[in-house]
């Protein structure tokens, strides 16, 4: 492991710990594009060390249709929306 991945690992734990303050019956989804899968399997990490369920989602495609677009916003897609219901 790296220096950065560290960095990463210990910010996703206290990001888990000490911000969302993740219990262990809760379930997390974890949504992130390509470009950062790293510090999702650092949070989806975390969630599990402290006994939660975790999911990750890449969004990829919902994100780069919105940036393509040019909009402000763009509804994600309805497995997304499913999800998180």
């Amino acid at each position: 492991m790296t220096a950065g991945d560290a960095a990463v690992r210990a910010e996703a734990g206290m990001v888990v710990c000490d911000f969302i303050r993740l219990r262990p019956d809760e379930t997390v989804a974890v949504l992130f594009d390509g470009g950062h899968r790293r510090e999702a399997d650092a949070l989806l990490a975390a969630a599990l060390e402290v006994g939660a369920a975790a999911i990750a989602v890449d969004v990829s495609q919902a994100v780069e249709r919105m940036l393509a677009s040019g909009a402000f916003w763009v509804d994600p897609p309805p497995h997304v929306l499913a999800l998180l219901q």
